[in-house]
């Protein structure tokens, strides 16, 4: 069953107030960037999804794949907002057919290899717990990069859908030209793209689903 809702005003400002009265597991943007794309617009739209709860997904193609929910590619880094995710996905794959795929980044820096590992190792953990499909695609970018690593990876093989987790706090710069997810977001590939604005309780959130 399915409800209608009519906001008002500019439309991630009110879908951001709707998902925060009333319970949605998901939110889906029909994105079509015009051509000679102004910047500013993605800005704006990327600041105004900031207070979204659920995840929310971003299409681009007017004609989305038929394999968009066959398989979700995960970025691994060293970023600690990274392990949300992978308890988002867990939870919402559980008992579906839906196939993970999991990208670690490339690092020399010990510090950050470690982590990045401890990141794999915990998503492994969980994964087989919970009987979820899972493959591992070892990246050669580093962890600022591979996000479009990932997305070129799911373009070429077109079969699903990236997910990322958006900047928590914006500094100065990014204020003024938009996180990097944005890039990934509007990426030239028009791969799907579902983000997770950094949250406590997603674990929480999604243990019912």
């Amino acid at each position: 069953s399915y409800t209608i809702e009519y906001g008002q005003g500019y439309l991630p400002e009110s879908v951001s107030e709707f998902t925060s009265k009333t319970e949605v597991t998901n939110v889906i943007f029909s994105l079509r960037p015009p051509s000679g794309f102004n910047p500013f617009f993605g800005v704006k739209f990327i600041k105004a999804t900031k207070k979204i709860h659920p995840p929310f997904l971003i299409i681009q193609d007017k004609e989305p794949s038929d394999n968009l929910l066959q398989n979700i590619y995960i970025p691994v880094s060293h970023k600690k907002e990274g392990k949300e995710k992978l308890i988002w996905a867990e939870t919402f794959c559980k008992d579906k057919a839906i196939k993970i795929k999991l990208v670690p980044a490339k690092a020399e820096e010990p510090l950050s290899k470690a982590t990045i590992q401890n990141h794999l190792n915990f998503a492994c953990r969980q994964f087989d717990a919970n009987n979820i499909q899972y493959e591992i695609i070892h990246g050669t970018k580093n962890s600022y990069k591979i996000d479009q690593e990932v997305i070129e990876i799911a373009a070429k093989n077109k079969d699903g859908m990236v997910l990322i987790t958006t900047t928590k706090h914006y500094g100065p710069e990014q204020e003024l030209i938009g996180p990097p997810e944005l890039k990934a977001i509007i990426n030239k590939e028009k791969v799907p793209v579902l983000c997770i604005n950094p949250r406590k309780d997603l674990h929480v959130l999604y243990a019912k689903y």
